[in-house]
């Protein structure tokens, strides 16, 4: 494939072209001096429009059926391409004179004219319009003959570039070498001027500028660099920088075409270079040209415009019209490279696809037979009697060909007697209705009425061959040929019925014995050869035909059809592409590009054989077998675009897979099937497939490792997953399969396998979202909290689907470390991804609830309870999030709801201590107990021992003993669950008060106060250890009860209260003074009446002073409804006074539920064979080795940069395709 110089037209120097267009017919060129002329390239002639005018012609242009040609600011001509009439439009209401005709610009586009001055230097007021002050602007509708005025401030200096029928783009020169693009709008009101763009004073030169798209405009920037610049998003992109200085530009839709200086020639498509070429090295440039050297060196407006397979531009010398050259099919070349190959068949397709599709309108009746043949026994009458029959029969037969049947029908019919030839056209005319019965009628009546008529077993022959009998057409070929054996087109038919019958070896012995010239014969003659397997031969046929006749057009395809089995693929596909230019018959076009399909499938190259399937699709007859192949390239192409179940969809359309299909067929569907994990049906395609390559074998392998997962035969699909590996060591998902069964089998036992499993696919490059997703769950079971947000964080950034979970884990993660407010955010991103998954809304109304937001966290409660499905969970945690409220009656209605277990129970138990139902509480703490668990039996006895002592004392019968100290004294080491240590001391030491013994029981306080004292030493300095993310103490801290400072302090200040009434009882008031100095310095400057009385008490006491009475009851740090208060008074004497008082005592501290997001081991169990994407083998892919993979043969790749991470800092190569001096460059 070459460009060659299609026509070279002289100008005379000093007459350069101001105007140029082209289209696939037409050349059209005007000159500074007024004369036009057209190139007609069907005629190859030259013509000029006799009128020579006397402006300048400003523009040129060939639109669809029109041409247009703007001669100066006068007027312009518009001529029918058809007719070549000429109609001339005037610019009227218009000054005109040689100072106005001499600055005025005149730019044409879609049917309209601007006329617009442009001031010059030496007379800035030539283009103003004396009554508004402002510039004149004329807007001419050609098609309308409508003339608008228009009045604008345009700028003083400035250059109009590119007018597009609405709005005129131009270039601002300001002070200070300043310069701005500014649009104006003839659609808006008032008509002002808008600033684009201001340009860097650094730039010098600006040039060329055009609209480009919708929000685009592209210019060139000191006169070499292609820059455009998008108007909305304001930034800029060089497309190209040309060797040399540019001359000319040609700007349609998205196809750029320039040329420079040098004489370079480059084209873009949607702003990828597509060709690139010199004109001084083109094959069978005119040596006057060549001799010249610099062509484009005398300063003029140069002109290049591109109609797709044409190029046409202007020169000094000359106006030059470069088109593709014809492929000659004679000696096409076998080692032509892939590119040049590439190169010629997207040109060829490219300039197929922009011209209509010819088809005949009238219906093609083939007639099998020559009318003028000899009848055996004719006498000499009926030859007389056929030579004036012989115009009427073939005037008849002409309308049959023209599709009038039906007339033809009706006038044989109504004339009597019938005649051989009446019948046999009625048979042809009905047969061409498809009416075979009819027709059959007719000829069975010519045959009883002229049994020695051979024409007429012929037609019927014919007959049952297209109504598809044929066996019975043989029969009547049988008799003709019985009759005279030399019969060719009974030979000839009767070897196409054998070919029907698929008998192609009997076929190719009666073509053998014709060894007739006609071509037809011998293409059929090749085609049976080729079914006989006899390429070689079937190829010299084919070419002896087209040394005599080079473009007939079935030579041609069978021709590729040979080559195509021959496996020459590339010149087979140049072929066909021949034969798609040159032909006009739907169903060879539709043949010739099925087979280069075929050929773009073997290559596996499924693009190339979508694009050829839509070249196909635009023909107006659409064959069967191009609906099968097109499920079969549709369906791969959604596969390669992971839409698996579309493409699955598209396979099992497909009914008949036909003979080319058929080997391929199952390794595709089963590839569809192991996308959409039907791992079942994958497994009987790829059992039954024709091909079992290794790809085959090792997505069968892994199909059959997950349908042994799924059946919990884990050791089996182990072992396929193996033999997997092994095919392809170098592939991840047998190691992430392998994984993932590991964990379903052994669970928390296979973390330590997972890692190492884990660690060899991150060594395979593996950089696939879920991978880091998997290895967070692995750091999270193995504590490494922060290491697994950042691996979060990398499955986050890439992952296409499944994001909600990975949001929500790191959810978890924050939230366990009390990040709550990442946590949040995290939990809401799930949400946004997956608004029904019902734990996001748990665990965020959690979050709430520990910040206390508790409107916030109802409401998530409320979806979770609508989501989930599990009432015993979702009561649960309704509880749970009402006990943190301090609700604690609705909470223990909740746990009612709930299945009954230890948690429970001890849940219901904490309510009712906290609601101070002591009864309610031993009930539950009895039921409690039945699982003998020691510490609930420790708790039990100290409840007991709680309500025995409210009872006793409540019946205020003092011979009786208020203290069952042996209920504590049942008490082991180990303590309680609900009472601790500290707790358990606390009351046996009121006990002991009761009991009469001071000392022990103030050693216990003693105790108890040293402990809370270290307690509140310890929260200080563990403050910054919880902050730890990775830290098991911070784990810890978090599962129990962190106590505020100032509840610690309240249980110092306790102690020492319960100290000081001892004191005081023993009347050791030094003592009771220093501890009343703690509690004072405990508590600060806050008041206490009972407190304050305490201290008067002391210093009374101490100076034998009279104590005033404290006229009630001291229940220091005393809830008014605690049942402590029922406890044994005290009284308090000295010398001079007295006072009542109850000791301080309180239930434990009741550790709440854990509310807290918290990662649960058991959260290894996600991983499954499921969260590993479905990746088999692609059938599409070639390998040559583990590492090298080919995605299609008709691609020269340099260093393809294959990454998901940031971009590489080196930079991306280019593929080049190399043709003698054009080069083809695809962008990676």
């Amino acid at each position: 494939m070459q460009l060659k110089f299609e026509k070279w037209i002289k100008i005379r120097i000093g007459e350069p072209i101001t105007g140029l267009d082209c289209d696939n017919s037409n050349v059209i060129f005007g000159a500074i001096t007024g004369y036009v002329g057209f190139y007609q390239i069907d005629t190859l002639e030259l013509k000029y429009i006799p009128e020579v005018f006397e402006e300048i012609i400003r523009q040129v242009r060939i639109e669809k059926h029109k041409t247009y040609i703007i001669v100066g600011d006068i007027q312009a001509l518009e001529v029918d391409n058809n007719t070549r009439e000429i109609r001339n439009i005037k610019f009227e209401n218009r000054i005109h004179n040689s100072q106005i005709c001499s600055s005025s610009l005149s730019l044409y586009e879609k049917g309209k004219v601007l006329l617009l001055a442009v001031a010059p230097t030496q007379n800035k007021e030539i283009a103003i319009d004396i009554a508004t002050k402002k510039n004149s602007l004329y807007l001419m509708n050609l098609q309308r003959n409508e003339m608008n005025s228009y009045f604008v401030d345009m700028p003083m200096l400035g250059i109009p570039f590119h007018f597009d029928g609405e709005k005129l783009l131009m270039l601002e020169y300001l002070k200070d070498a300043k310069k701005r693009i500014s649009m104006l709008n003839f659609e808006n009101q008032p008509h002002t001027i808008d600033i684009l763009l201001q340009i860097d004073p650094k730039v010098e030169f600006i040039s060329y500028c055009k609209f480009y798209l919708e929000n685009k405009i592209l210019y060139v920037e000191n006169h070499r660099k292609v820059i455009i610049y998008d108007l909305q998003s304001k930034q800029f992109q060089q497309l190209h920088q040309m060797p040399s200085q540019i001359i000319g530009l040609d700007l349609q839709g998205t196809r750029l075409t320039i040329l420079d200086y040098d004489g370079n020639v480059v084209v873009f498509i949607q702003e990828k270079l597509v060709i690139e070429f010199n004109i001084m090295k083109i094959p069978q440039v005119p040596q006057d040209i060549i001799k010249h050297k610099y062509i484009f060196d005398m300063g003029y407006p140069y002109y290049i415009r591109n109609c797709g397979g044409r190029i046409v531009l202007s020169s000094d010398l000359e106006i030059c019209s470069l088109k593709s050259q014809k492929i000659d099919t004679k000696n096409v070349n076998s080692s032509v490279s892939k590119c040049q190959v590439f190169f010629i068949v997207q040109l060829l397709f490219y300039r197929r696809s922009n011209i209509p599709q010819y088809e005949p309108k009238s219906q093609s009746i083939q007639v099998q037979r020559d009318v003028k043949r000899n009848f055996f026994n004719e006498s000499p009458s009926n030859q007389t009697q056929k030579t004036n029959t012989d115009e009427s029969y073939q005037h008849l037969l002409h309308e049959i060909q023209l599709g009038q049947s039906d007339q033809v029908i009706k006038k044989l019919e109504s004339s009597t007697p019938q005649t051989k030839h009446s019948y046999l056209l009625l048979s042809i005319a009905h047969k061409s209705n498809q009416n075979y019965d009819k027709a059959r009628t007719y000829l069975m009546k010519s045959i009883k009425e002229f049994p020695n008529q051979l024409d007429t077993y012929f037609q019927l022959g014919n007959l049952e061959l297209r109504a598809g009998k044929i066996q019975e057409a043989i029969k009547f070929f049988d008799y003709v040929i019985q009759v005279n054996p030399s019969d060719k087109s009974s030979l000839i038919q009767k070897a196409k019925c054998l070919s029907i019958l698929k008998l192609h070896k009997q076929a190719l012995d009666i073509y053998e014995k014709l060894r007739d010239s006609e071509f037809s014969t011998q293409i059929r003659h090749a085609q049976c050869l080729i079914k006989c397997g006899q390429i070689d031969q079937a190829l010299n046929k084919l070419e002896g035909v087209l040394i005599q006749d080079p473009e007939n057009l079935d030579a041609l395809h069978f021709k590729g059809v040979v080559l195509f089995k021959k496996h020459q693929l590339l010149d087979s596909c140049l072929i066909f592409e021949q034969v798609i230019q040159l032909s006009h018959q739907s169903q060879l076009t539709s043949r010739s590009i099925y087979f280069i399909i075929k050929l773009k499938i073997l290559q596996k190259d499924f693009y190339q054989a979508q694009l050829n399937l839509q070249r196909a699709q635009n023909l107006k007859r659409q064959q069967p077998y191009m609906v099968r192949i097109g499920h079969f390239i549709n369906g791969t192409i959604s596969l390669m675009k992971r839409n698996y179940r579309r493409g699955l969809d598209h396979f099992l359309e497909i009914k008949n897979t036909g003979k080319f299909l058929r080997p391929i067929y199952n390794q595709y569907l089963g590839y569809a099937y192991f996308c959409v994990s039907d791992y079942q049906n994958a497994v009987h395609q790829y059992t039954v497939s024709p091909i079992q390559d290794e790809g085959v074998l090792y997505n069968k392998l892994l199909c059959e490792a997950l349908i042994m997962s799924s059946r919990a035969l884990y050791n089996q699909s182990l072992q396929y997953l193996d033999k997997a590996n092994q095919i392809f060591p170098y592939k991840l998902e047998p190691i992430m399969y392998k994984l993932t069964i590991l964990v379903q089998r052994d669970k928390l036992n296979a973390l330590k396998q997972c890692e190492y499993l884990i660690d060899q696919c991150f060594q395979l490059q593996g950089k696939q979202a879920n991978l880091f997703y998997i290895r967070a769950i692995i750091k999270s079971c193995n504590r490494k909290f922060t290491s697994a947000v950042k691996d979060l964080d990398k499955a986050i950034d890439k992952s296409e689907e499944n994001q909600y979970e990975h949001f929500y884990l790191r959810g978890i993660i924050h939230g366990q470390s009390m990040r709550l407010k990442q946590a949040i955010k995290d939990f809401s991103t799930s949400i946004h991804f997956n608004l029904s998954h019902a734990y996001s809304y748990l665990e965020r109304a959690k979050c709430y609830q520990i910040i206390q937001e508790n409107e916030q966290s109802l409401n998530d409660m409320k979806r979770f309870i609508n989501l989930c499905k599990n009432t015993n969970e979702s009561s649960y945690w309704t509880g749970s999030l009402l006990f943190h409220n301090n609700q604690f009656e609705e909470a223990l209605k909740q746990y009612e709801q709930c299945d009954i277990n230890r948690d429970i129970l001890q849940l219901k138990l904490k309510c009712c201590i906290k609601t101070q139902q002591l009864a309610q509480a031993v009930e539950y703490s009895q039921q409690i107990i039945l699982e003998k668990n020691i510490k609930d039996i420790n708790d039990h006895y100290m409840l007991l021992f709680i309500k025995s002592t409210v009872e006793l004392a409540s019946k205020k019968n003092e011979e009786k003993t208020f203290i069952k100290l042996e209920l504590l004294e049942s008490v082991n080491d180990q303590y309680g669950s609900l009472f601790k240590e500290q707790d358990f001391k606390l009351l046996k030491a009121s006990a002991l008060i009761y009991l009469k013994k001071p000392q022990e029981s103030i050693d216990l306080f003693q105790q108890i106060d040293d402990f809370w004292i270290k307690i509140q030493g310890q929260r200080q300095q563990t403050g910054e250890t919880a902050r730890d993310i990775d830290s098991s103490q911070s784990e810890e801290l978090q599962n129990e009860m962190i106590l505020k400072a100032e509840r610690i302090v309240q249980h110092i200040i306790s102690v020492k209260y319960n100290l000081l009434i001892l004191n005081l009882m023993i009347h050791k008031y030094k003592n009771a003074l220093k501890i009343y100095q703690d509690i004072r310095n405990q508590i600060g400057a806050v008041q206490s009446e009972e407190l304050d009385y305490l201290h008067q008490f002391i210093l009374f006491s101490v100076e034998k002073k009279q104590v005033p009475q404290f006229n009630k009851m001291m229940t220091f740090l005393m809830a008014e409804r605690s049942v402590f208060n029922y406890f044994p008074t005290l009284r308090i004497q000295c010398a001079n006074g007295f006072f009542d008082c109850k000791l301080s005592i309180h239930f434990p501290d009741i550790q709440p539920p854990n509310i807290c997001p918290t990662f649960n081991k058991q959260y290894i169990l996600k991983i499954r064979p499921q969260i590993v994407e479905n990746k088999p083998e692609a059938p599409w892919l070639q390998r040559q080795s583990n590492f090298n993979v080919i995605f299609t043969q008709n691609m020269i790749t340099q260093d393809i940069q294959l990454t998901t991470e940031e971009d590489s800092p080196k930079q991306k190569k280019k593929s080049i395709y190399f043709y003698p001096n054009i080069r083809w460059i695809r962008n990676k």
